[in-house]
């Protein structure tokens, strides 16, 4: 049985937007799950400031853009969420 999560899509291009609802409405996940879409450029921008060299199976953030994007927004809204259960006197102003 699946327990119902928040799932972070990240804003990707019309096509590659399709081919993901596709998948999720034939998957029968959107009665299951609550999905949230995210702009996620901002986190996939600071991750290439970093210069760190990161692929994913041996393929680059040029080559696999919607992969990182999909990470970022992960990120992103993990952030978010826990940024929500911080007590105010431990986050930074």
């Amino acid at each position: 049985m699946l327990v119902p999560i928040l799932v972070p899509i990240p804003r990707l291009p019309d096509v590659e937007r399709y081919f993901l609802e596709q998948a999720i409405e034939s998957g029968d996940l959107v009665d299951r799950h609550d999905f949230i879409t995210v702009d996620a450029n901002v986190g996939l921008e600071a991750l290439l400031r970093t210069d760190i060299p990161v692929t994913t199976m041996g393929r680059t953030i040029s080559e696999e853009r919607a992969f990182f994007l999909a990470a970022a927004a992960a990120g992103l809204l993990a952030g978010q969420w826990i940024g929500d259960m911080v007590p105010r006197e431990f986050r930074n102003a």
